[in-house]
């Protein structure tokens, strides 16, 4: 009974947050609630609900299980300005988020986990890697790490090479980060 009350206010807090401007705590694409059907999926939404009252980020909603999100995940990336490609199909089955999408910026891999980003490339030096942690280090989180920790805390002075991101505006900003870096020959 205190679980279903728990989920039910949970549901409530973000209904009252899926606007114009916080888009994806319902995942109106599928239509399902069936991520909170387990205590961390509540606990994780329960999270970025007080995030979202504090910042109006948009995070990336879940897409672990259903298939047929190619298309949705082909606009996130460009949506950032990342080039989008496709695997060969086989590879479906071996990801936790049924795709065969996958991005490119400038060295750097982008792959779609459950409701998050993985970016692995060759590094953003520790200084430029600190001023991105400054304002997006709880969303564009540092080698994946939970507690977000700071690049100089987490790598001792060396580059940033494996970021996980949770939201559209993390995503855009990293993306904006590394086209700041890249140096073309001339």
């Amino acid at each position: 009974m205190e679980k279903n009350k728990n989920r039910n206010r949970i549901l409530e807090e973000a209904a009252l947050l899926c606007d114009d401007e916080v888009k994806i705590l319902q995942d109106e694409r599928l239509g399902k609630w069936n991520a909170l059907d387990n205590e961390s999926a509540l606990q994780d939404m329960a999270r970025k609900i007080r995030t979202l009252k504090k910042t109006k980020k948009t995070y990336f909603p879940n897409y672990a299980g259903p298939e047929n999100n190619d298309a949705i995940l082909t606009s996130e990336l460009e949506d950032a300005g990342i080039k989008s490609g496709n695997m060969p199909e086989f590879t479906r089955k071996d990801t936790e988020v049924k795709t065969v999408v996958y991005g490119e910026l400038h060295q750097w891999g982008f792959k779609r986990n459950w409701t998050y980003w993985v970016a692995d490339g060759p590094g953003i030096p520790c200084d430029v890697a600190t001023k991105l942690h400054e304002e997006f280090g709880q969303e564009v989180r540092v080698d994946g790490h939970c507690g977000c920790p700071s690049p100089l805390e987490w790598f001792k002075g060396f580059g940033v090479g494996r970021y996980h991101i949770d939201t559209v505006e993390g995503l855009k900003a990293l993306a904006d980060v590394i086209k700041g870096i890249y140096k073309t020959e001339d």
